[in-house]
Formats: C-alpha cells, structure tokens, sequence
C-alpha cells in the first residue's frame, strides 16, 4: 500500500456540521470525517459513471482503498489529532500550563513524538507552542422562502481559513494505477464542494498537491514510522471509524476513545441516513480492527448509501512511550 496526501486549499468559507444535532446548523466545525469525503467522491463518480460507485465500494470493502479524515495544515506544517493518551507521569508545571494544554486539539506532525515522550515525563513540551490558530469561524443569517408562507430566517456557521491554511486527508492505495481517476475526482469535487449547503457556494476548493508521503521530508518520515511500525505501544486510529459486533469487545479492551454521532441526510431524497456512533480520530488502542462500510439508506430510498467505517491506523512507538 502507497499512502499518499492531498492538500485541499478552500476558495470558499466551510460548513461541517456538528455531530451535535442541536446546533448543526448553528455551528460549524473545520474538519470533516472520512466517511464525509467517501459519501461525497462515490456521488461525484457516480454522476459521472454508473459503475464507479461499486468499483469504489469494493475497493474499500476489500482493503484495498483507506481514508483518513481530513486534518488541517498550516504553512509547511501538516497536524494530527491528539491521541487521547493519558500521562503516565505527574507534569511539574503550574495550573495555567495546565489550563492551556487541555486546549491543544493538533499536533504538528514533527512535534508527535515530543508530544508522547513528555506524556511519560521526558523533555516536557511549552503547551503554547502547541496552540495554533487556522482560520475564523462566524455565522451567517439566511432566509428559508417557502410559497405562501412568511420568510424564516436562519442561521448558518461557518468558518474560513486563513490564506495559509486549509485541510489535508492520507489516501492508501494497494493498485498505483488508481490514483490520476482518484485525484480527478477529488478536483472535481472541489468545484461542487463538500459539506453542508454547497448550493449556497460553501466548501469549494482546489486541489493544492498530491503526493507521496515520503516526499514531505522529516515529516514524511516520521509519518512513514508510524504507518509502518508492526509492534507499537498502541494504535493510533487517523479515522472517524466503527468496529464490526464481532470486533467490538476485543477492541474496547484497554482503548481510549472520544465518541462521535454520526447521521445526516440524503442528497436528492427526503429522509435521514440511519444513526450511528464512531470512535473519533485520536482515539487509541491495543488492537487494530478493519471496521466495515455499513449501509445507511432510510427506507424506501432507491439506491445504496454508504458509510465509510474503516480505520487507518498509525502506531506509537515503543521508545516514545517509556517510563524513565
């Protein structure tokens, strides 16, 4: 498997909504999950040929074909969640630095292992130095007009990068022959968008690069580590994923985790996709799982709608994470 990373640059603010039904409208995150982009690349290749979208689901099906959810980048530097990582030592610092580190959400690929080693009380990390700043987030009032009724507005969040930030995703592909119709694709979708309320022109943009991993220099090759490592300290997963039943006890054994929800609607079609939980990115573990693409349609919809469950998963190394 080659892993490679696209590099969006969005031409337009963004909406994501949040796993929070309540404020999904309201609110805006700037991130999105791999099965957001998955839903999005098979209905942007199925407008395009009838037979891309069972191509591409089998793709992913057999492991052939693995997404990460889309992390943000800022100048050269490209960031990664922070794995839910519990210190294994008491930190000698004072309650501000405290304060400040529970508001590190991403690590800058080359500070990763700084970030796990201070985890175990070696060389402590400045948390200030971690906080980063991508872009803006803002509401915005809109109108619904309905015929023969009063107009009601709303609300929509949204969030705009700032001209040297966007997002990125790792794509691994088994067969390299793949890739140009992959990345044909992945520009076409910038031009319609991805996200909530592309008809209003949110979530376009550009696909700024493609490559190889292992073209990024010293983050390339500490990302490479990780990707590769065969015998880690635990598993770090770098998607929004789910488990099959018969997964699901061995991989909650000694994992950490955030839970995310996951609906949403149909495009095209008056119903909701079916509800499910995820373990979010970040979350860590003792054992690797292959999760599945579950189908999602409501009833009576005349066509298959899928969702993307399947982690890529990175491993911590060993020498990070040791006692002194």
């Amino acid at each position: 498997m080659i892993c490679y990373l696209f590099k969006l640059r969005f031409t337009a603010p963004v909406h994501f909504g949040s796993s929070l039904s309540a404020v999904s409208l309201q609110g805006s995150e700037f991130t999105f999950c791999a099965d957001r982009l998955f839903s999005a690349l098979c209905m942007t290749g199925a407008a395009q040929d009838t037979e891309f979208l069972e191509r591409l689901y089998q793709m992913a099906k057999k492991g052939q074909f693995r997404l990460s959810d889309a992390f943000p980048w800022k100048d050269g530097s490209f960031y990664l969640p922070r794995p839910c990582l519990e210190a294994k030592t008491v930190q000698d610092s004072d309650a501000s630095q405290r304060k400040v580190m529970k508001k590190v959400s991403w690590l800058p690929i080359e500070k990763y292992p700084d970030f796990v080693c201070s985890l175990c009380g070696q060389n402590p990390i400045d948390p200030q130095s971690l906080l980063v700043h991508f872009g803006e987030e803002s509401t915005t009032t809109r109108a619904a007009i309905l015929p023969g009724e009063d107009t009601l507005p709303y609300t929509v969040g949204q969030f705009r990068f700032a001209d040297n930030c966007g997002l990125y995703f790792l794509m691994e592909l088994e067969n390299e022959a793949e890739l140009p119709g992959l990345i044909a694709l992945v520009r076409q979708l910038g031009y319609g968008g991805i996200g909530g309320k592309v008809s209003s022109g949110y979530g376009s943009f550009e696909l700024d690069a493609v490559g190889s991993i292992s073209e990024l220099g010293r983050q390339g090759e500490i990302l490479t580590e990780m990707l590769q490592e065969s015998d880690p300290a635990c598993w770090v997963s770098l998607t929004t994923s789910l488990p099959t039943d018969d997964q699901l006890e061995e991989t909650l054994e000694g994992a950490l985790y955030q839970v995310t929800r996951r609906s949403g609607f149909v495009q095209g079609y008056n119903g909701k996709k079916a509800e499910q939980f995820f373990l979010a990115a970040g979350s860590t573990f003792l054992h690797q799982f292959t999760g599945d693409i579950y189908q999602v349609a409501p009833a009576g919809c005349s066509h298959p709608v899928y969702r993307y469950a399947m982690p890529l998963f990175m491993g911590v190394k060993r020498s990070w994470w040791i006692m002194d």
